[in-house]
């Protein structure tokens, strides 16, 4: 089966103890779910978790200026409308659910990797990593700190969202 793309839903907020993010429109059963939660004071962290939810990742102690962590969840056959986070304080925040269609639910995530950077800089560069078999996605999340946005370019041949 092929993946595709299927829908996206962001949040963005100025200062919230909660993160809730409304389940991407067309989410079906069995489809999968990556959200990617930012906080921009390091020093908070996210306290709890929807159920369901599993982290990938989630940054490590250091001195940046913000938290990320990313999370799966293969879609039930009957899903709230929306999925909340917790936060240990109120701070900037913001966060993102994408959903695919045409996964393998027993294992959606087959490689991962992640880094981080320090200072200010124009550009994000990933770490590499092989793909795990023929027809699966590479997704590249990114955060920047003190609300700037910015959509880095696909990989050649792969689609952006």
């Amino acid at each position: 089966m092929t993946i595709s793309f299927i829908n996206k839903n962001e949040y963005a907020n100025t200062a919230s103890a909660t993160i809730t993010i409304n389940k991407p429109t067309n989410t079906a059963q069995n489809d999968v779910m990556i959200a990617v939660i930012a906080v921009e004071d390091y020093t908070d962290r996210i306290n709890s978790d929807p159920e369901g939810w599993t982290r990938i990742w989630g940054d490590s102690p250091g001195t940046r200026a913000i938290f990320q962590a990313v999370y799966w969840k293969v879609a039930g056959a009957s899903e709230p409308s929306s999925y909340s986070w917790g936060l240990d304080a109120t701070d900037e925040c913001c966060g993102s659910i994408s959903t695919f269609r045409g996964c393998v639910i027993a294992d959606p995530i087959g490689n991962h990797t992640f880094s981080t950077a320090t200072g200010a800089s124009a550009s994000c560069t990933a770490p590499a990593i092989a793909v795990a078999a023929a027809g699966n996605w590479l997704v590249h999340t990114s955060a920047i700190a003190y609300g700037t946005w910015f959509t880095p370019p696909p990989p050649a041949g792969a689609p952006a969202f």
